[in-house]
This record gives structure tokens, C-alpha cells and sequence, in this order.
């Protein structure tokens, strides 16, 4: 079976319809599943792949591992093989559209930040997964009919890479859209993550002006432009650009790797504060997670050394004339190997696979559609100037509270120290090493500790030769000298394997963020992402605490539980403080004071063996220090305003004309698995257009059960995998109270998930889709143009 004529026919279990996008890797058509009653996108490679065993093992390999991506912003690949001499992948089909129809059109601000924060967000994910996608375009982006960027193709590039086909020699090689490719990618160096940094930065740069950064008569011209060219700021071809915007595209497509965003997290991040700035007027900060340590003191990772030397390969243009192109710079001969045209598909037509638009919302006749909020992006520095003073928080900041006063946490001292002198022998003295200056020092009843960094350092200090493994840890930390070009973050460490310099780290930032890493096996990971946090008291004295009992990680910052993690990779170590430096040349001064380490209740050490009934997480919303939205917010279907007002969480919904929108409003930070949660709700009427309720075990690609009550009497329990499915059809209780307080109850114990109101069991369900994940507070629209307000209070989750 030939490629040109497959209409109507079947391969494998797809049933072609139409072509429905066609660029210069693949051609794409919309086919028929009907064993599970779904179209889905059929992509087909060119058939002259099919007849080369090198590609072929590519091809799997690759297939394999794009297949196991799953993200909520990743175009989500459900089958692949060969047939009749056709090599293809199946997708999920979607119809609105790509990026490339936004090019040129004037864009707001938040808009734009959501279209790259959301690929930015789903390139970090791929790159902790190992895959890099090398081709990120605008036609590689596909935007659904809820206005979320979906990126696709991930790979494609990689597999052509080694294929006789295009008589391609492997190493050096170079294939991608030379519109967007990085400088490294062009060269034919070792690539990482960083080229699709660079390639999302030149998207931006196409949002923001309207028009690509680079223009040439040949594809040729144009990689060489980006390799040797100076960048024209944006603000030169668009004015009123906002400066902030300008700052981060332009630092993610400085030439130097080193120099961008050195994640797609720092990437998404800079741009949520950019846009924070734009909205406040005050210039803010960038947080970087902590990506640099080493025992001690830690380094960034090194970008790639460039290679010398010549790479030959050919350039597919069009119909696939090879063409070998020689070129000099720098002194080095380099070769390039590209594939696909100079510029972007522009026509009217993807040139990946679509996945299937989905209605948002739901009434009782149609299943709604989650909107999975995107998660909260990695901070990281930019150039600026140095700033000593540091800038408002967004936030109020919330009175501390005493640990002291809080049941579980003043059990038994173990150990404390209010350094009036140095009766514990802690490290003292001067230390210099390539990553900067150490100096601590004892001063006026406090443990000074300074850093002057010679790059971006993460620095701690061991202060116990005593391993704690079931503790409350507190500490006093007060910022008394910065120089600083953007920020830095200081905290605590706990758990610590001092030989391997493994341990958890527990830091907030200086504009009010903070975050929980795992430093293990030479690698970090991010437990508790940067949160911003009324607790935290900028410019003044914090006090951080964790409670930790088993793999279960409590966090507090003044007195106010801010995050609550489960991992067991380090169950016991010591403890220590710490500093993170994110610039050469960074000098901070931090007094820590008070130290305490309290023990656990025997009786919560006992539970470690059998936790029934123990609290995990509750909240009577007196405040916001859990994390939870407030504020204002609008999209297309709904405006929303979320408040903590007397008491309670309050969420209110007004629908646009014709538009059912479903708002979920998830607890940040936390998942759960089994568990036994209470709610009281109480909706402000008695309207039947609206029902309301909880959302769990929300997972980061969307998935979740929803457990929904309506002034009607009627209930109804729903899972949303990939779409939407009633495990409960909407029936009638009339335990259910309309316009008044109901108090919903949900256990969820493996498989098994019965349902509650008022203490009336609604119904049992057994479904394992879905293991553990979020809780999030639900309002659904069933009619356009209408508006609900749901009040919730005393939620509580218990384990089993």
C-alpha cells in the first residue's frame, strides 16, 4: 500500500477518512478507531523509511518513549507500528487549529505567557524524562477548542536522524526547521534540552513582534543568521512590547547555551513573574529552583563544549533534494544536515496530528471536561540590576503563630541551641573553593553565615554529628546584608547523608516564595515547587519548620503549615542551614538563631505501624497559608472570583452565553492516595444550574473523579481519563439539602470509593483508573449566562 492512495483504507485498527495536515516529515490523516468509538490522528512517514532497518529500530525506540510521555499539554500518542510498507503514529485527534494562526495577531500579555508557560511546562517534563524534541514550531504546537497549546511531534527529527533514506551519516547530522533552530542544533554539537529553550524563545519572539528574528533569501542563510547575528530586540520592531516579556526571550535565545534558562521550568517561570510585573508595575525577582550543588558548596551543571571539526550531512528541502553545504566559521569547517523548509507551515492546515476537541463543562445530560490548571513553574534568575531592596509581596502577610502552641509540635526537646556561644562546636572560620567564599562566624547570640559566589552555589552546613530520623526541626533565619543581581534563597536541610550529600532542603526566597528539593544520587528533585506564601515575612526574621514522621514531610514557615509531602528515599541524617546564590559575584549575610529539634509524640510514632484514623491534612480556611487560589479570574467560558472570607472558601462562577464551564480549585502541594475526606458546602440559593462538590486524586495529566451534589437532589460521581465517563449516572437522594450546608464525605481505600452526604451513604464504586493525586473544590455550570456561589468549610482528610 502506497502512501498517496490510502482514503478509505484500513491500517491496523484505524480506518483512514481524510488527510487532514501534511509538512515536511510526515502526512497526517484523520481516521476512525471503531472499536472504542473514537477518531484519532493517524501520522504516516514517508514509505522510503520504511525500507531502511536502521530507521525502523529507530523508529521503535523512539515511539516507545514519546508514547510514555504524559502531560496535560503533551499530544498524547496511543499506538505506532508498520503495515504495507507505511510506517505510523496514532494520536489523539484534535480539530481548532496550531499556534501558527495566532502569528501576527495581536496577543494580551496573559495570553501569550499561557500559550509558552504551557509548552514550556511540557518540554520540562519531556527533558526529566530524557527526550528532547529538537523541532519546536509554531505548527508543532496545536491549540485545542479550550485554548490549550498541545505540543506534538515530539522525536521526529531524532528518528530521521540516523536513516539511510536521507543518506543522513548519523553522527553530526543536523535535521529541524531552520527558522528555529538553535545555534548548537545548527552546528551539529551535542544538543540537550537547551535547543528547544532557544526554538520556544524564537516562538515567543514571533508572538511578541509578530514576525520571525531572523530573515534570509535560503534556508542556508537563515541557520547561519542565527548562529552569527546579533539578536534585534524586540522593542526595536514593536514598541510597546513590555519590557519584562523582552528580558526573558531574549535570554532564552542568548547563542550561549549556558546563558539561556537552564530548564524549560526556569523558562515558564521567568515568564509567570514577567507577567506579574507587567500586571503589579513593581519589578520582581526570579526564583531559580536550586539546580546546583556539590558537598558543601555546588556548581550548575556546565553547558555542552563545543566539538570541532567538520560534519557532513545533506539537506532535504521539498520533494528531498539532498545537498551538502560547506561552510567556514570560526575558523572550523561545519556542516549542516536540515530538514523541512526555511520557514513555518502557515497554511491553514496542521502539519501534526488532531486531537478531538472537548466541550468544557456539564449538565445532567452531557459529561463535562476538566481544565487541569497548569502547575506552578520553577522560578529563575535574569540580568539585571543589582537590587538591595527587596520588592512588595503580592501577598498580605499573615501573623506568625507560635510552634510552641500547636498540639504535635512542642512534644520533648532533643536538642536546642540559642548561639550565645559556641558550647556545640559548630563550623567556624573561612573556606574558599572554585563555587565561592564561606565565612561563619558567631555574632551578637547568632550563627552568621556569608557567601560570596564565584557562580551559582547552593552552600550548606552540617550543624549536628547526631543522625535525627522521626523530629520537628525549627530554625530562625534573618537576611542582614544582600548584593544580589536578582535574588537568593536560604533554609534548612534535614536528613542528611553528609558522606554522599544527600538530604532534603527546605528554602524560601527573598520575594516570598519557597520550595522543597531532594538532593539524591548526585541529581535534585522537586518535591514542593516555588509557592509564593503569605507566611513568609520578607526583609524580617522566619521561622522554618518540618515536622517529619516516616515519609511523611510537613512544612511551616512562622507557625503556618505551608506543604506536606510523602517520600521515603532518606529516612534519618543530620541537619544543617543553608544558602542558594543564583549570580557570580552574589554576596549574602543570613543569622540563624534558636535552633530546636522537638521529639514526636509516642503515640504518632506508634501510628507509623497502623495510621487509621489520623489526620493527613485539615483546614477550617481562617487564612490562606495553604495555598489554596484567590483572586480574580477569566477565561472564555466563565469569570471566577475565589475568596477566604469569614471563615470559609468561597467560589463563585459566572457562566459566559452558551458557554458550561467546569471550575475545580485544587489544594497545591499535596496528593493522596487513600483517605477519608469531609467537607461542609453550602450553596448562597436554591438555582438547579449548577452543581458543586470535590474533585480527587487529580492527577498532573488531567485525570480525576469528581463527586458532584445539586440543589436538585441530584448526585453524580464522574471520571475524567482522556474523557469523560459516569461511574454514577445522576440520581435522586434526598439526603441531599438544597440551599442549605451538606456535608460531603468521600473514602477512597485502593479500588474501592463510597460516597457520603450528611452521613447517608449515596453509593459504592469500584474503579482503578486512577491512584492518587489532588483534591480540588468543584463548581460546574449546567446553563450560560448564570452564577453560583458555593461556600466550603472544614475540610478534613484522614487516612483509613
Amino acid at each position: 500500500m502506497s502512501d498517496s492512495n490510502i482514503i478509505g483504507k484500513q491500517i491496523g485498527q484505524y480506518q483512514i477518512e481524510e488527510q487532514i495536515g501534511q509538512g515536511g516529515m510526515a502526512t497526517v490523516y484523520k481516521a476512525y478507531q471503531p472499536s472504542i468509538n473514537r477518531h484519532v490522528a493517524v501520522k504516516i512517514l514517508p514509505s522510503q523509511y520504511a525500507q531502511d532497518p536502521n530507521f525502523l529500530k529507530r523508529f521503535e525506540q523512539e515511539a516507545k518513549a514519546i508514547a510514555a510521555l504524559e502531560h496535560p499539554h503533551i499530544l498524547p500518542v496511543y499506538d505506532f507500528g508498520t503495515q504495507d510498507g507505511l510506517t505510523y503514529m496514532v494520536m489523539r485527534y484534535i480539530k481548532w487549529g496550531t499556534l501558527s494562526k495566532f502569528m501576527g495577531q495581536p496577543l494580551a500579555p496573559e495570553r501569550i505567557v499561557t500559550l509558552i508557560g504551557d509548552v514550556a511546562s511540557a518540554l520540562d517534563y519531556a527533558h526529566k524524562q530524557g527526550v528532547v524534541h529538537r523541532d519546536i514550531k509554531p505548527s508543532n504546537i496545536l491549540i485545542d477548542n479550550n485554548g490549550e497549546a498541545l505540543l506534538t511531534d515530539f522525536g521526529i527529527a531524532k528518528m530521521m536522524a540516523g536513516s539511510s533514506a536521507t543518506q543522513l551519516t548519523g553522527a553530526g547530522s543536523v535535521l529541524g526547521t531552520p527558522a528555529y533552530m538553535s545555534p548548537e542544533q545548527a552546528k551539529g554539537e551535542h544538543i540537550d534540552g537547551r535547543t528547544d529553550i532557544y526554538s520556544l524563545g524564537v516562538v515567543l519572539y514571533e508572538l511578541l513582534t509578530g514576525q520571525q528574528p531572523y530573515q534570509a533569501e535560503t534556508p542556508v542563510a537563515l541557520v547561519l543568521k542565527h548562529v552569527t547575528e546579533p539578536l534585534t530586540s524586540p522593542r526595536v520592531i514593536k514598541p510597546d512590547i513590555p519590557d519584562p516579556l523582552e528580558r526573558v526571550v531574549v535570554k532564552a535565545m542568548a547563542k550561549d547555551p549556558g546563558e539561556r534558562y537552564q530548564t524549560a521550568g526556569e523558562f515558564q517561570r521567568a515568564l509567570q513573574l514577567a507577567l506579574r510585573e507587567i500586571e503589579s508595575g513593581v519589578k520582581t525577582a526570579n526564583i531559580p529552583v536550586s539546580t546546583t550543588t556539590k558537598t558543601q558548596s555546588v556548581a550548575a551543571p556546565a553547558p555542552a563544549a563545543p566539538k570541532s571539526g567538520s560534519k557532513i550531512g545533506p539537506w532535504l528541502i521539498g520533494g528531498g533534494i539532498a545537498i551538502a553545504l560547506l561552510c567556514v566559521l570560526g575558523g572550523g569547517l561545519l556542516l549542516f544536515g536540515l530538514m523541512a523548509s526555511s520557514g513555518d507551515n502557515r497554511g491553514g492546515t496542521p502539519a501534526a496530528g488532531s486531537p478531538t476537541a472537548v466541550a468544557i463543562g456539564i449538565d445532567k445530560t452531557a459529561t463535562p471536561t476538566a481544565t487541569p490548571e497548569a502547575p506552578e513553574p520553577t522560578p529563575t534568575p535574569e540580568e539585571s540590576e543589582p537590587d538591595p531592596t527587596p520588592t512588595e509581596n503580592t501577598l498580605p502577610t499573615l501573623e506568625p503563630i507560635n510552634l510552641a502552641d500547636i498540639p504535635g509540635l512542642n512534644e520533648e526537646i532533643l536538642f536546642e541551641d540559642d548561639f550565645s556561644s559556641n558550647t556545640n562546636d559548630w563550623p567556624t572560620g573561612e573556606q574558599s573553593d572554585e563555587y565561592g567564599i564561606t565565612n561563619t562566624e558567631f555574632v551578637d547570640g547568632r550563627y552568621r553565615m556569608t557567601q560570596e559566589a564565584k557562580q551559582g552555589v547552593f552552600v550548606w552546613n552540617d550543624l549536628t554529628e547526631v543522625d535525627y530520623d522521626n523530629f520537628v526541626f525549627s530554625v530562625e533565619a534573618m537576611p542582614v546584608e544582600q548584593q544580589v543581581a536578582d535574588t537568593f534563597a536560604y533554609g534548612i536541610t534535614f536528613r542528611e547523608n553528609v558522606d554522599d550529600a544527600e538530604y532534603y532542603a527546605f528554602e524560601i526566597s527573598a520575594d516570598g516564595f519557597f520550595s522543597v528539593n531532594l538532593r539524591y544520587n548526585e541529581e535534585w528533585e522537586t518535591l514542593v515547587d516555588w509557592t509564593e506564601s503569605p507566611a513568609i515575612n520578607r526583609g524580617s526574621t522566619n521561622q522554618l519548620a518540618v515536622k517529619a514522621v516516616g515519609p511523611s514531610l510537613t512544612f511551616y514557615i512562622n507557625g503556618h503549615e505551608v506543604a506536606a509531602v510523602e517520600d521515603d528515599t532518606l529516612d534519618t541524617g543530620a541537619i544543617g542551614v543553608a544558602m542558594d546564590l543564583y549570580d557570580k559575584g552574589d554576596k549574602v549575610t543570613v543569622d540563624f538563631d534558636n535552633l530546636v529539634i522537638r521529639a514526636i509524640s509516642a503515640d504518632e510514632l506508634a501510628s507509623l505501624g497502623d495510621n487509621g484514623g489520623s489526620v493527613l491534612f485539615e483546614d477550617t480556611f481562617d487564612s490562606d497559608a495553604r495555598g489554596w487560589a484567590t483572586g480574580e479570574f477569566e477565561d472564555e467560558y466563565s469569570q471566577n472570583e475565589v475568596t477566604i472570607e469569614n471563615g470559609r472558601y468561597v467560589l463563585s462562577v459566572t457562566s459566559k452565553p452558551e458557554k458550561l464551564p467546569y471550575v475545580e480549585k485544587a489544594l497545591p502541594n499535596r496528593d493522596f492516595s487513600d483517605f477519608i475526606l469531609t467537607v461542609d458546602a453550602t450553596p448562597r440559593d436554591t438555582e438547579t444550574h449548577y452543581s458543586y462538590g470535590i474533585a480527587f486524586r487529580l492527577d498532573d495529566d488531567g485525570n480525576v473523579y469528581v463527586f458532584e451534589i445539586g440543589n436538585d437532589r441530584l448526585y453524580a460521581v464522574l471520571l475524567y481519563d482522556e474523557e469523560w465517563k459516569r461511574l454514577k449516572d445522576w440520581s435522586s437522594s434526598s439526603a441531599i439539602k438544597p440551599g442549605e450546608t451538606n456535608r460531603l464525605i468521600i473514602s477512597a481505600k485502593g479500588s474501592t470509593l463510597t460516597f457520603f452526604v450528611n452521613d447517608v451513604q449515596l453509593t459504592t464504586l469500584e474503579d482503578d483508573t486512577i491512584s492518587t493525586g489532588q483534591i480540588a473544590l468543584v463548581v460546574d455550570m449546567a446553563e450560560g449566562e448564570k452564577s453560583a456561589t458555593v461556600e466550603f468549610d472544614d475540610l478534613v482528610i484522614r487516612k483509613p
